[in-house]
């Protein structure tokens, strides 16, 4: 009964991390592309640190000041196809050291979480990987980082509508059809849940029969 509970156990952790980090293909028609996040800024942002929150896995980023940053996807899977983007003022991470090793991100995440550490500046989502119908060719996309106040604000830079070539079709970056990566997973989600849960009730059943 034991080792038939302990299968279980392993059988839900395999689940939610394959959840977690399920790459499921696109529909016909439809194709991935990477997009990466770039920051444009003309501000001193020395007294600030920068992560992204992949829901929970956290991860620190380096954003040049008075430049340009460009940064690619950070990870594979559903799990990194978007993060959270924040900055924290250096002041208050002083327990914190220069190069964080995983469990410190680890316990910075939690310490995010519950609200332990102050001055946090939410600035917005990132998407790095898209579904777009037609051709495939990786992108990035550009925000303005400013300070405000005490604060900072980040906003999408404005694109002109310039016409670009993609699988001999001229199209502008307005006309191009995206489907977000959410949905794609959601429907993957479904299977995948299905597929679990069902394995996991035959082997609570088969584990009750044999009590």
């Amino acid at each position: 009964m034991i080792k038939k509970t302990r299968l279980l156990i392993l059988f839900i952790i395999l689940f939610t991390t394959t959840l977690a980090n399920a790459d499921v293909p696109p529909p016909p028609g439809y194709n991935k592309i990477k997009v990466s996040f770039v920051i444009e800024t003309n501000e001193d942002l020395s007294d600030y640190r920068f992560f992204f929150d992949f829901s929970g896995a956290l991860q620190e980023v380096e954003v040049k000041s008075m430049g340009k940053t460009n940064i690619p996807p950070l990870g594979g899977g559903a799990r990194y196809a978007s993060g959270d983007f924040m900055a924290i003022p250096k002041k208050n991470l002083a327990a914190f050291g220069s190069e964080l090793t995983f469990e410190q991100l680890s316990g910075l995440s939690e310490s995010l979480s519950n609200k332990k550490i102050e001055g946090v500046i939410e600035l917005g989502e990132h998407i790095f990987i898209q579904t777009i119908k037609g051709g495939r060719r990786d992108s990035a996309k550009t925000y303005l980082l400013v300070r405000k106040a005490d604060t900072l604000q980040m906003s999408p830079k404005k694109k002109s509508s310039t016409k670009k070539k993609v699988a001999s079709l001229f199209v502008s970056e307005e006309e191009e059809t995206e489907m977000p990566d959410s949905k794609n997973n959601a429907i993957g989600g479904v299977f995948l849940s299905l597929f679990f849960v069902t394995g996991g009730v035959f082997l609570f059943r088969k584990s009750q029969g044999e009590r």
